[in-house]
């Protein structure tokens, strides 16, 4: 079954409750008898638990998903800092990467791509978060629609980000038909910054 490593900043006081929500959401969202996931809330998500948790999958390939601040060349956690950057940045090398912070798309993307991580799907400007919980929930939605895609079906990632950016068209469409105008400019914005590369054809399959 995929081997899942998630990352959610929930002690962050500006999105620790946006990443909590992303999570449970994921958790909600895919069937967790069929996978292993191991979770690294706010106050674990450090550099040396994290890549130890990798070391312990013995070289398998694994599914990583951060929810958390990040910059154009780090992920950090409001306590413990950068946990993913340059110095450990092949530790990923037989992942598929999502994340949904800000700027990851960057120089980031190209660190983790250069030590041969298989997928990366990110942002490559900064994210917007509502502060509605109605609105929220929609967010996320969209966020994570590719990767709890990929991990329900057969589809290749390449197909399952394709309909992630049809999630946000049309959930940008409903927010314009409640009047929600400047909710469904930001999260257009945050479609148009959404970033994947690498194998595109890789499924599920390749993490079992």
């Amino acid at each position: 079954m995929p081997k899942i490593i998630v990352v959610y900043d929930d002690l962050d006081p500006h999105i620790g409750s946006n990443t909590l929500l992303c999570y449970t959401h994921l958790q909600k969202s895919i069937n967790v008898s069929h996978h292993t996931i191991v979770p690294f809330d706010g106050a674990n998500c450090n550099c040396t638990s994290i890549q130890q948790a990798i070391i312990d999958l013995q070289e398998v390939p694994f599914v990583f998903i951060a929810y958390s601040h990040g910059s154009q060349d780090c992920l950090s956690s409001y306590s413990h800092g950068e946990y993913v950057n340059v110095s450990n940045s092949y530790y990923f090398s037989a992942s598929l990467f999502y994340t949904n912070a800000c700027l990851s798309a960057l120089s980031l993307k190209e660190m983790l791509l250069a030590q041969n991580c298989r997928v990366f799907i990110g942002y490559n400007d900064e994210v917007k978060v509502p502060d509605q919980d109605d609105l929220e929930e929609l967010f996320v939605e969209c966020e994570n629609h590719a990767i709890t895609l990929f991990l329900n079906t057969n589809l290749n990632i390449g197909e399952c980000f394709g309909r992630m950016k049809d999630m946000y068209d049309a959930i940008c469409d409903k927010l314009v038909d409640q009047g929600e105008i400047a909710w469904a400019s930001k999260l257009a914005l945050n479609r148009s910054c959404l970033v994947i590369d690498g194998d595109l054809t890789t499924t599920r399959l390749s993490y079992v």
